[in-house]
């Protein structure tokens, strides 16, 4: 599993990946006028500081392109009953079919009442 980084929240206005672009980009820019001015021990603190925040930014859109992953098993047991809860009826035949060959026991012929 990937190293937890975030450490820092996001106001409750961002996302935390729109938090961490913002925070990256101004560490970015700190550390572009800090050679300019050359301030050389600055502008190697703000590289460090946009190296964890890059690596914050990538975990984050990570988990946000796969929630599931973060979620508990109750969680997601939730997630999927509401899930079933709003399936059209001919497809729950499908799932009721797939949860029995699951369980080891053959599907009979006879639609699922």
């Amino acid at each position: 599993m990937a190293k937890k980084f975030n450490h820092l929240k996001a106001p409750a206005n961002e996302s935390l990946s729109q938090f961490l672009r913002r925070k990256l980009a101004s560490a970015e820019e700190s550390a572009e006028a800090a050679a300019l001015d050359g301030s050389w021990v600055a502008h190697a603190r703000l590289l460090r500081e946009s190296v964890n925040l890059r690596r914050e930014l990538d975990q984050a859109l990570e988990e946000e392109a796969a929630p599931t992953d973060a979620m508990t098993d109750e969680q997601l047991v939730s997630l999927i009953q509401r899930a079933i809860a709003s399936v059209p009826e001919a497809h729950l035949e499908v799932i009721e079919t797939a949860l029995m060959f699951r369980r080891g026991a053959a599907p009979s012929s006879e639609p699922v009442q």
